[in-house]
């Protein structure tokens, strides 16, 4: 966080970067399953935040995750991905790895969720002045500490 801003200003200015904080965050506390459930979405919120219409379906997550992780992950191909998101795998085969048996993969969970930050914010870097990302960004969920006006004020609230 830049060392002049509130953490208010921070999270409406920054709001991806928020999310991946968090995401960090959890990783450090050894909040591994929290962290995943995150991750796993960060394609899906990308992908998002670059369409027309701010609206995330399963193929422009795999197409996200071809373009952004796929190299990355190998072998973890973007429907195995979407198969994380989608919450197919449990998460106790998340540990190790990376290795694939049969139809398990599995993953060191830090070294997981620091392939999808590096690739989002590499990303966002690349495509901040785009049109449909600066549209959709003030749409994203995030954390708004002193509310959501004109709805909320003065409470923390998700919005």
């Amino acid at each position: 966080m830049p060392p002049r801003m509130t953490r208010a200003e921070f999270a409406e200015q920054y709001p991806l970067e928020q999310m991946l904080h968090e995401i960090e965050h959890a990783l450090a506390g050894r909040f591994y399953y929290l962290a995943i459930v995150v991750t796993v979405t960060l394609p899906d919120v990308c992908a998002a935040l670059e369409s027309e219409d701010g609206k995330a379906c399963p193929n422009r997550f795999r197409a996200w995750y071809d373009e952004h992780l796929a190299a990355a992950l190998r072998p973890l191909t973007a429907e195995d991905c979407y198969s994380f998101r989608c919450g197919v795998l449990p998460p106790d085969v998340l540990r190790g790895g990376p290795i694939r048996m049969d139809d398990v993969h599995a993953y060191n969970v830090v070294e997981f969720c620091d392939v999808f930050i590096g690739a989002v914010r590499r990303w966002f870097e690349e495509n901040r002045e785009h049109a449909n990302l600066r549209a959709n960004l003030p749409r994203l969920v995030q954390f708004r500490p002193d509310g959501m006006t004109p709805y909320i004020r003065g409470l923390p609230v998700i919005g």
